[in-house]
């Protein structure tokens, strides 16, 4: 099975063919992805469940490029393969990206933000994790995407008091190993939305809202 699956073999890196991954019985699929780890990495330490689930979603993934971060390694999706090689860029941090209005794609992180200013008139906040809407006029553009650094801490929705990102992180039950490039909007006073987890309390919706940003993430 593993000969049918791979496609090259070499000292830092793994390839393996995506389509004959998916056709593999996910125990199996689980063996194969463990081995191609073990040979990049030299063994499996601090490889948990988690990693190998991870790893076979990201590889039956649609997408034809997205990357995941594990511990020591790390792997991207290249149209029909799936490249495993090493080096431990679970903390990579990534270089702040400007934001603008309209669809913004950032393939470095498998996202696309797409922002809106609208009118509102006192609808109640999107119900999804992918959508915020935060007070256009409590928000200090430019807006950027970046992704967490140390120290980082700010007072999310429902807290007057700042909060470690981190901490927050935690409480959310973000993965560990997708902590480090998890995507974050920020405006030039510091964090505004914490991409899918929580908006920060400072631009939130009130009934003085006239006018709105809307903020939309989406996996490409």
């Amino acid at each position: 099975m593993w000969e049918e699956v791979l496609v090259e073999n070499g000292d830092t890196t793994v390839t393996l063919d995506r389509g004959r991954l998916a056709t593999l019985d996910p125990a199996v699929q689980g063996l194969v992805l463990r081995r191609a780890l073990n040979r990049v990495r030299g063994s499996l330490t601090r490889i948990e469940k988690g990693h190998i689930d991870s790893l076979a979603r990201l590889a039956s993934s649609p997408r034809a490029h997205a990357a995941l971060y594990l511990p020591g390694c790390h792997a991207r999706l290249d149209r029909n393969t799936i490249v495993i090689s090493t080096g431990d860029e679970h903390g990579r941090e990534f270089a702040p990206l400007r934001l603008e209005l309209g669809r913004n794609e950032i393939p470095e992180l498998g996202i696309a933000i797409t922002l809106e200013l609208r009118d509102w008139q006192g609808q109640p906040p999107p119900d999804d994790p992918a959508v915020e809407a935060a007070d256009a006029a409590a928000v200090e553009f430019p807006l950027e995407l970046r992704t967490r650094r140390p120290g980082d801490r700010f007072a999310p929705l429902g807290m007057k008091e700042m909060k470690k990102l981190k901490e927050l992180l935690i409480d959310a039950k973000v993965p560990f190993y997708a902590r480090d490039r998890l995507p974050i909007v920020c405006d030039r006073a510091g964090i505004i939305w914490v991409v899918g987890v929580r908006l920060a309390e400072r631009v939130k919706l009130t009934p003085g809202t006239k006018r709105a940003l809307i903020m939309h993430a989406e996996e490409i």
